[in-house]
């Protein structure tokens, strides 16, 4: 299995555009920053080609600290869940 880097998909934007690399590489960049920023304000991030960003914000939960055998709670946090889009999934299927 192979790996698509952040490199590869400047240099396939590139080709396409024709746009200088580095002005796809800020492109790229701003987008992704756009995208965090947008999960970390809202509780969703929409894009319809691919899917849904979504924000879940976990539980707080009782835990043990291995060293001590001492309870200790452990307090909840935000993940990242990510949900394709049924089309995505399919063409990934392929």
């Amino acid at each position: 299995m192979s790996r698509l880097t952040k490199r590869d998909v400047v240099t396939i934007v590139r080709e396409k555009t024709g746009f200088k690399r580095k002005e796809v590489s800020e492109i790229i960049d701003e987008t992704l920053n756009s995208i965090v920023e947008n999960a970390k304000r809202y509780d969703e991030v929409n894009l319809p080609p691919l899917g849904k960003f979504m924000v879940k914000k976990t539980k707080d939960r009782n835990g043990i600290n291995p060293n001590t055998k001492e309870q200790v709670v452990i307090k909840g946090r935000n993940v990242v869940k990510f949900k394709p889009t049924t089309t995505f999934k399919e063409e990934v299927k392929e």
